[in-house]
């Protein structure tokens, strides 16, 4: 078990969903990239959320 994921269930880590992280203002400039890569119906850390925002913005362009 990962370290997040055992924080996760301990409650330790603040949750969000797409539509939260979609109205922050941390994530303004990438709100198109999260209503891409995010799924409904699923929460997600901070870190979770800059992590595929990073993984899209590094990924080749075919």
């Amino acid at each position: 078990m990962t370290e997040d994921n055992a924080e996760r269930k301990a409650g330790y880590l603040n949750l969000f969903s797409k539509k939260d992280l979609l109205k922050a203002k941390r994530f303004q400039k990438d709100r198109d990239i999260l209503a891409a890569v995010l799924d409904e119906g699923r929460v997600y850390t901070i870190k979770e959320a800059e992590a595929k925002v990073e993984t899209y913005k590094k990924a080749k362009v075919k």
